[in-house]
């Protein structure tokens, strides 16, 4: 294989990459190095290396690289598939919160209709949940729970 011996510096500008990049590489066994000089120094072949920077892993291993790519796009689906789903429960959200509003609508004017506006009768009576009772109309237990 030809090639040539260089140092960090000029390995990282023919790599496009920064030299902090070239030293990862060395030290994870990527590139093969050797110390000359009291300077650290990789070989760079010339089969994919210098002639087009960042394509020598794309030739290494064109498998890994059809399969990033077939995950990327399943990734992308999948995505796209839990927006729509989403879409579709905001969608849903949104027409039952009018429902409540429609039933709720007819209760609250029959009940002003029996105490008056919301809150004249605060204090007096036997309590709201007594008259209610009585009356055969109850709220609904979140509004029992919660208030309202």
């Amino acid at each position: 294989m030809s090639g040539r011996w260089v140092d960090i510096q000029e390995a990282a500008s023919v790599l496009g990459i920064s030299t902090e990049a070239v030293r990862k590489r060395v030290q994870r066994g990527k590139l093969q190095s050797e110390r000359r000089d009291d300077r650290l120094h990789v070989w760079l072949d010339d089969v994919g290396t210098e002639s087009e920077p960042g394509q020598a892993g794309r030739e290494a291993h064109p498998d890994v690289v059809d399969v990033l790519r077939d995950e990327v796009a399943h990734l992308r689906r999948e995505s796209e598939r839990k927006d729509a789903i989403i879409m579709q429960l905001s969608q849903a959200n949104t027409e039952q919160a009018r429902a409540i509003r429609a039933i709720e609508a007819p209760y609250q004017t029959v009940q002003e209709a029996a105490h008056g506006p919301a809150g004249a009768e605060e204090g007096r009576g036997p309590g709201p949940a007594r008259e209610e009772s009585e009356r055969g109309v109850q709220r609904p237990w979140w509004r029992r729970v919660f208030g309202g």
